[in-house]
Formats: C-alpha cells, structure tokens, sequence
C-alpha cells in the first residue's frame, strides 16, 4: 500500500507485457501536435544556434544535457512502470516543453532554418492526424487512458478539430523553419518567376530534366494508346475502368500543369512569409509559438470539452429538468448513481439490468424517464418491442451525447424520437429498387437492397472508385438463436468486391431482432478503380467460420442469395 501511495498509480503486472513501442505511441499522440516537432528539436540541440560567451556557453551545454538525459530517464522509467501499472500519463511533459523552447529560442538567435525540419514535421503532423482519424479513441492519450468507447456523435466534429489542429501547425511551422529573413531576400521579385524553367532544367545537374522528359513521353505514349483503343474498341481499352481510362487520357498535360502550379504556389508561398513577417515585425520564430498557442486553444477550448460534454451525463439531467411535468419519476440504467445525484440534486432509482429497468419503465400510466448508457440501448430496445408489440423503438428524447441517453415511456405530440436505432429498425416498410423474396432458414427473409449515393439518392449504377453504401433490407421470420457475420460478394470479369462485416456496425446484435422487425443493414461500397465497365453480379448472406445460414427459397448460389446485376460504368 505504501508504495501505492509513492508511486501515485495501482501496482498490477500486466499479464502481457507492453512492448517497447508502446510508450513512444501513447507519447506520441498525448503531445499531439507537438509530437511531430520534438523529435526534430532533439537533434537541433546538438546544434546550438549561436556563438556565446564561454560561461553563457557552458550553462547552455548543461541545459541541453539535462534536458536530454531527463526526458530519457522519464521516457526509460515511464517504460519500465508500464510492465507494472499498465498505461499511465508521462510525468516529462515539462522537459519536453523545454527541448521545442530552445529549439525555437536557437532559431531566434540566428540559427539556421531547416527545410527537412518543415517538412517533416508536416510530414508528422498529418500522420498524426490520420491516426486520431482512423483510431478517434487515441485522444485519450493524453488522460493516460488506453481503452474508452469514443462517442460516434462526436467523430465527425473530432476530425474537423483535428485536421483545423494539423493545418494551422502545418503552415505555421513551415513558414517558421523554411528560411530566415535577410536584407537581400526581397518578396515577389519577377525575375525569381521567369527563372523557374532555368531553375528546374538545371536542377541535380539536368536529371530532373531528364526524367521529366522520359515520364512525359510515357504519359503521352499512354494517352495515345487509350485514344485509339477507344476508337477501334480494343476490348483492353473499353472494358478499361472509366476512372483509370480518365487519367490515362488526361495525364500527359494535368501532370506537368500540376507540377508547374506546385511549383508556382511554392513560390507564393515563400514571398509572402517573406513580405508578411518583416511588416508585422515578428520573428519567424513566433510562428511556431503561435502554431503551438493556436492549436493549444483548439484543443483545450474546443475539442476537449466537447469530448467531455459527449461523456457526462450533464446535458441529460438538463433535458430532464426541462421536458418533465411536475415530479415524474426519473430513474438509471446503468449509470454511476452519484453522478446523477450530484445532477439530478438528491437520491435516485437505479436499476443494473434491464428486465428490472423495463419492468419499472413500463409500470403503471404516469410518465417515467429513464437515464442509460448507449451500451444497453439495444437489449433495452428490444425487450421494449417484445414486450409493448407496438412495432415502434423506445422513445428517447435526449441522444446529443452517443454515450449517455434520456428515455421516457410516452412520446409527447410535439417531441421526436431521436432513438439511434430509427435508422435500422423501420418502422414502415421499405420499397426497394431492387425487391427480392429469399428466405433464409426460416429465420429471416431477405425483402431487396438499395444502392445509394453519399446524398441518400437511389442510383442504377456506380462508378469505380466512388463511395456509395448498399442498403440490404431484412424481414424476421423466426427466432435467430446465434450472431452470424454478414458478407456481400461483387463478383464479375474475374473481380471481386469482398464486404465481410458484422450487420448493422454492431449496434443492433442479431440475436436481439424480434419476429417481425424490419431492418436494414447500411454498408459502405467503393469498388476499386480495375473494376471495369460492365455488369457485376451482387451475391450477399450470413455466415460463421466455414458455416454459412442456408437459403430455404429463392435465388441462391451455394447459399448466397442472388441480388442481381449492379451495373458499373
């Protein structure tokens, strides 16, 4: 217990434990986004900036040291307390604080600007944010948490914060570390624009130029084959997916433009640091200070508290004390009972299962309120059809937060069901563009699919590389007594679209589906650009290991129902 205490953190051998790597992961996206400048600023301190005096330079010397093997001790012992507390918060922050301070210090005193520091802590920057797109949860990092459910309702806007994140770094800092400003590098200067061919065919001593020429004829030799292909309808040529068929035809003249208008951007890029800096009369250094304070402000003023209001329970007791009449009953499912009693400003019922929650929710004429975790909705849901056999989802009033919902077992005239599950639980039968009557085991019977565009319009026909989701719509039937996976074949001209994935995202589990239910299953669809045009036979059913859930009637081959043609073009 004392070491406990000393140690501020619980002492539990991990039973696998941590590689080393996993330090530096968790470091890398908690100090986002200066993780992408540190490791550059490292090696800028044993390139001190400057001449100083010989006791300003022995003090600089020091600090540097004790900078470096401090942040590495940190780094070394953080590693270590790994193996026996699992992920905890990097204790070294301030020393990394101070490695960027005298990197951006040096650079202010007259170092040298480093474009392989601009570039790739750009580079960083948006690797970065790939990360936090793809993994949102990595936000977490930070809290030394290493497994949170991260809210869905909050993905799309934790992007937007991220990327607004990564450019502001990204341009700042490029700006900061591309050159210094001196007397003779004058802004817009003409004769800097004429001289761009010169300074392209010379450079690497005439190579670049060289394989320029090479790329240009190949790209141009490529165009012309596609041309007359496409005139004599070479089969290589017309079956050619439409998007590839594109860039073969336009590639010879859009490279050269967009590498010319890179070039030209670069340019403007760099006149206008140049021009901007010396007016506001501020150091190069001070743009990566203000990348830092600016991104420093989104995060902290912006991102993070959003992220914390989609986590607490807050808004719901408002909604609460809002929408209710008089001393309805409000009670929890599944919620921390103190925190709604430091909210709700006294004692309230809570239930940890949902038949006893249920029970008491349906009880009687008044009108009750229910508070639960997005984690129980769908039992919750659908204990709620099998029992009120109304065909209709639970009324939830509250879902702003994907974490934490407010209930209520009436629906007033005025209010909307904002239930999460609108969207795969229909309450009115859908009409596919593509109908179909397949019945699968007795269990469900598979009623047509839709395909769609990223506006929700019913399309024909798709085009290679595009996004699109296909809607696949199901009736029950019968009793489903296990999960099964669902896999989606698009198979035609020796291709094949491979779409394997847990029906409805998880969040409806299929043995929670009542007879009866109408649902869709809403799966994202981009064919790769060598699907070419022509017709593609849609196969799609169930299945579990080498186990698949046999079609009883209808179109099928080797239990895949049979859905038709969708036509590529």
């Amino acid at each position: 217990a004392q070491a406990v205490r000393l140690l501020g953190t619980i002492v539990a051998r991990q039973p696998q434990p941590p590689a080393f790597d996993q330090t530096l992961l968790f470091l890398g996206h908690a100090l986002f986004p200066w993780s992408a400048f540190v490791p550059f600023a490292v090696g800028r301190l044993f390139r001190p900036g400057t001449a100083l005096a010989d006791d300003q330079a022995s003090r600089e010397r020091g600090l540097r040291v004790l900078l470096v093997v401090g942040s590495s001790l940190s780094l070394g012992v953080l590693g270590f307390m790994s193996l026996y507390a699992g992920h905890i918060p990097f204790a070294g922050v301030a020393l990394i604080a101070a490695i960027a301070a005298v990197a951006i210090r040096d650079l202010e005193r007259g170092a040298h600007a480093s474009r392989a520091l601009a570039l790739g802590t750009v580079t960083f920057l948006f690797l970065f944010y790939r990360d936090f797109r793809m993994w949102p949860d990595k936000a977490f990092s930070a809290f030394g948490v290493d497994s949170s459910s991260f809210p869905d309702s909050f993905k799309q806007d934790a992007n937007h914060l991220m990327l607004a994140c990564a450019i502001v770094c990204a341009v700042l800092i490029f700006a900061s570390w591309l050159e210094r400003d001196t007397p003779d590098r004058k802004p817009f200067v003409l004769s800097s624009y004429l001289d761009i061919p010169k300074a392209l065919r010379t450079a690497a001593k005439g190579n670049l130029l060289v394989v320029s020429i090479v790329v240009e004829i190949a790209l141009l030799a490529t165009a012309v084959n596609v041309f007359i292909g496409l005139k004599a309808q070479w089969k290589a040529i017309v079956t050619m997916s439409a998007t590839v068929r594109t860039l073969a035809l336009n590639g010879w003249w859009a490279v050269p433009v967009g590498f010319a208008l890179a070039v030209v951007l670069a340019l403007v890029f760099r006149d206008a640091c140049r021009w901007l800096f010396p007016r506001l009369r501020l150091t190069r250094a001070s743009a990566s200070l203000a990348a830092g304070a600016i991104a420093g402000a989104i995060l902290s003023f912006s991102y993070y508290p959003a992220l914390a209001s989609q986590l607490s329970p807050k808004e719901v007791f408002e909604s609460y004390a809002k929408m209710r009449s008089g001393n309805e009953p409000l009670a929890l499912l599944g919620v921390s009972s103190r925190t709604a009693s430091y909210y709700a400003g006294g004692a309230i019922e809570s239930f940890r299962d949902v038949e006893g929650a249920l029970k008491w929710f349906l009880e009687g004429d008044e009108r009750k309120w229910l508070v639960l975790r997005n984690e129980d909705l769908a039992r919750l849901n659908s204990t709620y059809r099998a029992r009120t056999r109304t065909g209709r989802n639970i009324p939830i009033l509250d879902a702003r937060s994907s974490q934490i919902l407010l209930a209520s077992n009436k629906l007033g005239d005025a209010e909307t069901n904002h239930n999460p599950l609108e969207d795969i639980l229909l309450t009115d039968r859908p009409q596919p563009s593509q109908p179909l009557d397949v019945e699968l085991q007795g269990q469900l019977k598979a009623i047509g699919w839709d395909m769609v565009d990223p506006d929700g319009r019913v399309v024909d026909s798709v085009v290679a590389g595009r996004k699109y989701r296909l809607r696949l719509y199901y009736e029950v039937i019968g009793r489903i007594t296990r999960d099964w996976e669902c896999f989606i074949h698009i198979d035609g001209h020796g291709r094949r679209f491979n779409g394997d994935h847990v029906p409805m995202d998880k969040k409806y589990p299929m043995t929670l589906w009542q007879v009866g239910d109408v649902l869709v299953d809403d799966y994202p669809v981009q064919l790769e650009p060598n699907f070419t045009p022509g017709g593609y036979m849609l196969y799609y059913g169930f299945f579990v290991g080498n186990t698949r859930l046999k079609v009883t009637r209808g179109k099928h081959h080797d239990d895949r129902i049979e859905g038709g043609t969708i036509q590529v073009r």
